[in-house]
């Protein structure tokens, strides 16, 4: 499973984020240098947000978990997102882009359990 990950983060220490995972129609065939320009075109707000690009599961120091849709439940926001990468010109190479929402976990205990953030029903639940 060959997939870059995009994950976009607050500039402001939020406890969420969001992942967008990229599935080349040739393994290998997206570079680092256009899976930047599309997260800058794209996928990034520059004013409120940063991101990183990874083939690792997170680039965090803290435990954190990402919420994906099962397959066969329609991802609005990833298949938007490439709609958008086609209308641009940009989609070359990529064959779907998936949407995922992340969630950070510092050391402190919070009032909600990962088993809340999610509904296994439709989503699944990444630890990473």
């Amino acid at each position: 499973r060959e997939r870059e990950r995009i994950f976009v983060f607050s500039k402001f220490q939020l406890s969420s984020f969001r992942v967008y995972e990229i599935q080349p129609l040739i393994k290998n065939s997206l570079t680092q240098e256009y899976l930047r320009g599309l997260s800058r075109i794209l996928l990034v707000d520059p004013v409120v947000e940063k991101f990183t690009l990874t083939r690792l599961k997170a680039p965090l120091g803290k435990k954190c978990c990402v919420v994906w849709l099962k397959s066969g439940v329609y991802d609005a926001e990833g298949d938007m997102a490439l709609y958008a990468a086609r209308r641009f010109g940009l989609a070359d190479g990529i064959k779907a882009i998936k949407y995922g929402r992340g969630y950070k976990f510092g050391l402190e205990r919070g009032a909600w359990s990962v088993e809340s953030l999610y509904n296994p029903l439709v989503e699944t639940l990444e630890r990473l």
